[in-house]
């Protein structure tokens, strides 16, 4: 992969194919918010793994 962006870049193509490649990506602008994050959508997983970690430790 490394070798044909060098490739681009020495015969010129490069800055084409990105300004191709921009304007078939969205920008963020045009995204709707998220409804809920990866987090939450694990609800209680931070707080299990601290539970998990406090009973290893009264364990040893």
């Amino acid at each position: 992969m490394t070798a044909e962006l060098f490739r681009m870049m020495l015969a010129g193509d490069l800055a084409t194919q990105r300004e191709a490649m921009s304007s078939q990506v969205k920008s963020p602008s045009d995204e709707k918010p998220l409804s809920s994050t990866l987090g939450g959508s694990c609800g209680g997983l931070a707080e299990l793994l601290a539970s998990l970690r406090a009973q290893e430790l009264a364990c040893a």
